[in-house]
């Protein structure tokens, strides 16, 4: 029963988020080296990298900025999810890191 709840309430809590109203670019996807974040305006915004394990790889913000440069070099080849967080809305991105 436990269980469930927890699920429940962590099913509910995604379920609540709203997906940024921005318009948003991201590129190149596949990367080898680096990502480019492009917002049609500035934000402040919080972004976070994670590795398909859940563990977050790269941690940077926006500050009153619409473009940001991610450098993906050191990280092994995979899948990523790319959040970007402005106030309570969220979008996620997947990202390919190749060789």
């Amino acid at each position: 029963v436990a269980i469930f709840n927890t699920s429940f309430a962590l099913l509910n809590a995604l379920l609540s988020v709203k997906n940024i109203d921005i318009k948003t670019k991201i590129y190149p996807n596949p990367t080898t080296n680096f990502i480019i974040i492009e917002l049609e305006k500035n934000v402040n915004a919080d972004i976070l990298v994670y590795d398909i394990n859940g563990k977050i790889v790269i941690k940077d913000k926006l500050n009153d900025e619409q473009k940001k440069q991610l450098d993906f070099s050191f990280l092994n080849q995979g899948n990523y999810f790319l959040h970007i967080n402005i106030a309570d809305k969220k979008s996620v991105y997947q990202i390919n890191k190749s060789k």
